[in-house]
């Protein structure tokens, strides 16, 4: 299968055939539109000495023609040369962070590769460049990736030129345009629900991400149409989880499932969800489930040997974000956590020679069958996301917070306040500590970073630090430290904490008065209807 970008007419002919495949396995089958901004490349081409390159141009990068002296990265001075070759960092989530300093340094092109495998890697770049779920912007400047051959040429040309005049010339086109979520369902003989969901846009062949997960889709619908199922299974793959939000967003992720979840809850058909599983980026190896802690007894019947299972886990980048931040207990399958897939992942060698999408399949359905049969309400239990929640480090207010929601559930019932919590708690950052920069998206994710802030630390005595903490829900902090005490930069991190916990708090405090109001009307108007039919 080829590249298929949200909005596309590729993305149009895989539905079709994704539909083709689920609708004589399922009960019903249906497609959401969705308003995606599609950015499609045309033409990318390096020019040097009347040679001309190929390369291929990065999302959001728009049509320009951008002339300059070439250099590489560590050669690179302002107003000498123009164009930066750079090499992707090892954390290519990093990647936008890259690009918008060498931006502000004066580069007028970037030309990313990477150095030790032959393959192009694609990824989202965006201004600002740090995660935000608030509107962006296109790159500041043109920013291309080539091949291992074209960086190879483009080293020998330097080597023998003390300055190189090259010309980047990229074409692409940005336009609004409507991507397409699949939903199909299998009918259980109870109330409850499960959602199954993997993605359809992918780079390149995206053999590991994320033809395995929709030919897991398949695989696990052929599957449960044999068995009896208490539950309802919802199948799902969602359009735009790469890119397409209509309006850029720095965190350039989950489009497609935020707005499916925003439908869904506004037609208030997500009450009946236990929990959901998202596939994505399982390319080699045994898999790793980072799975909501509540889903603990879920998990633990059915993980097979050699698998991982991670409580909480880092869901940065994965469409299984979208339901914690609704409150939804989640689990997310993938490899990413194994050097080589995070290698691939992203690049041209996520193809069909290295990955086997079917034999991903087999293994994948084999444990969803699994465990969905064993699952009920009873198996997904508060208890375990409060032990997970319940940190020695925690400051007071946030102690307190976590007291209220577990006295909460004989109030407004173990399920309400899970949700509650859930979506409280959960949200996706990023830190950066001098030229290292972590990213983390879940439960609790800003207080882990500020804690990995602390630990750094205090390994980090005798130099000068750039902090930067930047959370997707519109909060930031940034600091420099010159001197070094450590009490006043421990003073500055628990500060930090204490405003971020503040915010939870309101969150959360919000929420829980909604929920409680509405369950008093529930009752209240409850027992005036038991009140007239007696009287009657």
């Amino acid at each position: 299968m080829s590249e298929v970008i949200a909005g596309s007419g590729s993305e149009l002919k895989t539905i079709r055939f994704l539909r083709s495949q689920l609708s004589e396995h399922v009960d019903w089958i249906d497609v959401l539109k969705t308003p995606v901004k599609t950015w499609s490349p045309v033409e990318c081409s390096i020019i040097v000495d009347n040679a001309d390159f190929k390369c291929i141009p990065l999302p959001y990068s728009l049509t320009s023609e951008t002339e300059g002296y070439i250099a590489f990265e560590s050669d690179f001075q302002r107003g000498i040369s123009e164009i930066v070759l750079m090499e992707y960092p090892e954390n290519y989530f990093s990647t936008s962070i890259l690009v918008h300093e060498a931006s502000r340094k004066g580069a007028s092109a970037i030309i990313l590769y990477e150095r030790e495998e032959p393959a192009a890697r694609k990824i989202v770049v965006t201004d600002p460049p740090y995660p935000s779920n608030t509107p962006g912007n296109p790159p500041p400047i043109p920013v291309v990736t080539i091949d291992y051959g074209g960086l190879n040429a483009l080293k020998d040309r330097l080597k023998a030129s003390v300055r190189l005049k090259a010309t980047v010339r990229v074409r692409a086109e940005l336009k609004d345009s409507t991507g397409y979520t699949l939903i199909a369902g299998i009918n259980g003989s109870g109330d409850n629900e499960i959602h199954v969901a993997a993605h359809h846009d992918h780079w390149f062949e995206g053999a590991g991400d994320s033809i395995a997960g929709l030919k897991t889709l398949v695989a696990l619908a052929k599957q449960l149409g044999s068995v009896e199922n208490s539950v309802n299974v919802v199948l799902i793959s969602f359009t735009a989880k790469e890119l397409g939000s209509p309006y850029m967003s720095p965190y350039p992720w989950s489009w497609g499932s935020k707005y499916f979840l925003k439908v869904m809850k506004n037609k208030a058909l997500l009450e009946k969800t236990l929990y959901s599983v998202v596939i994505d980026s399982v390319h080699t190896g045994n898999p790793t489930v980072n799975y909501h802690p509540s889903l603990y007894k879920v998990v633990a019947e059915s993980l097979k040997p050699g698998w991982s299972a991670v409580p909480g886990g880092n869901h940065y980048s994965l469409d299984s974000l979208s339901y914690l931040l609704e409150g939804i207990p989640s689990m997310a399958i993938t490899t990413l956590n194994n050097k080589y897939s995070w290698k691939i992942h992203y690049t041209s060698l996520d193809n069909q020679v290295n990955v086997n999408p079917d034999l991903i399949a087999t293994e994948l359905s084999g444990f969803l069958v699994k465990t969905i049969l064993l699952s009920s309400p009873e198996k997904i239990d508060a208890k375990h996301l409060w032990d997970y929640v319940s940190r020695d480090w925690a400051p007071l207010e946030f102690k307190t917070i976590v007291a209220k929601a577990r006295q909460a559930e004989s109030v407004i019932g173990s399920r309400s306040v899970l949700s509650i919590t859930t979506a409280a708690f959960s949200n996706c950052a990023s830190l950066r500590i001098n030229d290292h920069v972590s990213f983390h998206a879940g439960l609790l994710s800003p207080l882990l970073l500020t804690q990995e802030a602390e630990n750094t630390l205090s390994k980090s005595l005798g130099e000068e630090l750039f902090i930067s903490l930047n959370l997707c829900r519109g909060r930031s902090y940034s600091f420099v430290f010159t001197k070094h005490n450590k009490g006043f930069m421990n003073e500055v991190l628990r500060k930090v904490v204490d405003d971020i916990v503040s915010s939870l708090n309101e969150d959360f405090s919000r929420e829980y008065t909604f929920k409680v109001l509405s369950t008093f009307d529930r009752i209240q108007g409850d027992a005036v209807g038991e009140a007239g039919s007696n009287r009657s």
